[in-house]
């Protein structure tokens, strides 16, 4: 796994040393999904992320395509861990907004 991560790396700087940036953004799309199998998830998000962003820049449909695809599979495998972040938020701040609904009340009095 070691090395084929070292190759992915040297590809993708390959492609960007001679700017060719649609293969650069397949690198990124396989680097990531390299990482994918290998349950390193994080790596896998970042990677394939901004091989998505190249693609739409380029416009290059097919690798949007794939990429999009993983994006949203990582997203779906990482899910539960999302959700109750997204649930501490909604918590704080619905908090927040008591103890400023509070604040206002006392300044009033």
């Amino acid at each position: 796994m070691k090395d084929l991560a070292q190759l992915m790396a040297v590809t993708v700087k390959s492609a960007q040393q001679i700017q060719d940036a649609q293969a650069e953004a397949y690198a990124l799309h396989q680097w990531g999904k390299l990482y994918h199998h290998t349950q390193q998830l994080s790596q896998a998000q970042k990677l394939t992320q901004k091989s998505l962003n190249i693609a739409r820049q380029l416009q290059a449909e097919d690798i949007i395509a794939q990429s999009a695809w993983q994006v949203g599979q990582l997203y779906k495998e990482q899910g539960d861990r999302f959700v109750r972040r997204a649930d501490k938020f909604v918590w704080l701040f619905w908090w927040g907004c008591i103890a400023l609904d509070y604040f206002m009340v006392c300044d009033r009095l």
